[in-house]
């Protein structure tokens, strides 16, 4: 009881502290959002990441919210709305944070706000579902017909793959692994910590940035921390994806077969990761019974005990697993850049365009290639400009899909991608090929053909055009 109490007064008294800076920096932050809405931004995530109460970051996000809903008014008044909507995906993206992260510290009159926003926003659909919000027809009607010059003009769904993808909430888990002490890892990253654990063997395939790597470091501090006489070796930079597609390959096949030791196989390009990992517990299965062989001569016995002193306290495993997780935590647009009337014409490369019929009909789509939610978007409405009596253009409409979703979650934006597939590859299958064909050439940008050394002679004006579009920094390879 006494504990409990304790424990209370302190939690008050940090609050008391949080609320006293927040009061502080409440002013700053709002005029920093207004002046230049990115770095503002990033002075309230700096703020939020360090403060250690939940009401104080409600609040502290609910005042940002109010000024970017300020703030995308008064472009919708003075006619400068951007391209890319940046107030209002903040103030979506706003509202999606508060009702996740503080459901149950939000009053009434805060649900009312939010769906006042909503509405504002032209997301009636998704106003209507908001707590207290139930029974307000009338007023939604009167306000429609009010505010209708500050809606977005386009679904809520729609809105959320075409112009928020990046900010699609992530299913992360919130339970702490005490393997892990700076961050909170994912399940499948739980099972490569196991398999170390486990003295096991894996192919891992993850795309590039999904944290893949963590598990060999975790793996490395693992071997050395347990004896002064373990060795890692580390191999970079991985070749698994080349076997038997290369000249040389054999080189890292024969490598592969002689490896005794448990590994770790990381990749992001393994076409057939299934086949790999059947082939390679093939070959720990054949040192498992080479090794029982030799441990029927006693001579060989001493041999391996004496060789293996160091190590002799784990359990010798010759299990290969598979892991394969396709999300990566951000993602990731291609474009090509070409000279354009002397200007730098940058036009977005969508992925399925790499494609061809041929390709998706023997082989499907490769694991790899993924869709960013606007790169879903364009795949769906190119599918319905290529067949206007499409069964299942309604059926796929991101607004019939979703049905009314206030928070739409990475995960389910890739369903959505993976029916988007599923349909295109059942087109050729059911003898569509030309109308898939055409998807697919439609989907391909033209760029302007010009000389290598023509691009290299302009290369600095195309570093300034990146400056003026806030493209930078970035990486160049020549």
């Amino acid at each position: 009881m006494i504990v409990e109490e304790n424990q209370k007064r302190r939690q008050a008294e940090e609050n008391k502290k949080e609320e006293r800076r927040w009061a502080t920096l409440s002013m700053t932050t709002e005029e920093k959002i207004k002046e230049n809405l990115t770095s503002g931004m990033k002075y309230l995530q700096e703020f939020l990441k360090n403060c250690q109460s939940a009401s104080v970051k409600c609040t502290a996000e609910m005042a940002a919210l109010n000024v970017c809903f300020g703030m995308w008014m008064e472009c919708c008044d003075k006619g400068k709305i951007s391209t890319n909507f940046d107030e209002a995906v903040e103030v979506m993206r706003l509202i999606h944070s508060v009702l996740i992260n503080y459901d149950n510290l939000l009053k009434e009159t805060d649900f009312q706000q939010i769906g006042k926003y909503l509405r504002t926003l032209g997301f009636d659909n998704l106003a209507v579902n908001l707590k207290y919000l139930k029974d307000v027809e009338d007023e939604t009607k009167k306000l429609k017909r009010k505010l209708s010059k500050y809606a977005v003009g386009i679904g809520s769904s729609r809105f959320q793959l075409q112009y928020m993808g990046h900010y699609l909430i992530r299913e992360e888990r919130k339970d702490p692994d005490p393997r892990v002490q700076h961050f909170i890892p994912d399940t499948w990253q739980r099972e490569l910590l196991d398999i170390v654990d486990n003295n096991e063997s894996a192919v891992i395939v993850a795309p590039t940035s999904s944290g893949k790597t963590y598990a060999s470091y975790y793996c490395m501090e693992k071997i050395l921390r347990d004896s002064d006489d373990g060795v890692v070796v580390y191999v970079a930079p991985t070749k698994v994806h080349c076997l038997g597609g290369e000249i040389g390959a054999e080189v890292w096949e024969h490598l592969l077969v002689m490896i005794r030791c448990p590994f770790l196989a990381l990749s992001a390009t393994i076409s057939n990761p299934k086949h790999l990992t059947e082939w390679l517990q093939s070959v720990k299965r054949y040192w498992q019974h080479t090794e029982a062989k030799l441990a029927q001569s006693s001579t060989a016995v001493k041999k391996v005990a004496k060789g293996k002193k160091s190590i002799g306290k784990h359990k010798e495993s010759y299990k290969v697993k598979l892991v394969v997780y396709g999300e990566r935590y951000n993602d990731l647009e291609k474009y090509v850049c070409s000279l354009k009337d002397d200007d730098f014409a940058i036009d977005h490369y969508h992925p399925c365009a790499a494609l061809t019929v041929d390709h998706i009909e023997k082989y499907g789509f490769p694991l790899d290639l993924s869709l960013s939610p606007r790169e879903s978007i364009l795949l769906y409405d190119t599918m319905v400009k290529v067949r206007e009596n499409w069964p299942r253009k309604h059926g796929l409409d991101p607004e019939e899909f979703f049905k009314d979703k206030i928070i739409i979650t990475k995960t389910e934006a890739r369903q959505y991608e993976k029916q988007l597939k599923e349909e295109l590859e059942m087109w050729i299958k059911c003898g569509l090929q030309n109308e898939a064909k055409k998807v697919l050439q439609l989907l391909k940008p033209q760029p302007t053909c010009c000389a290598e050394k023509e691009m290299r002679t302009n290369f600095p004006r195309f570093v300034g055009k990146l400056h003026q579009m806030n493209k930078l920094p970035a990486l160049f390879f020549m």
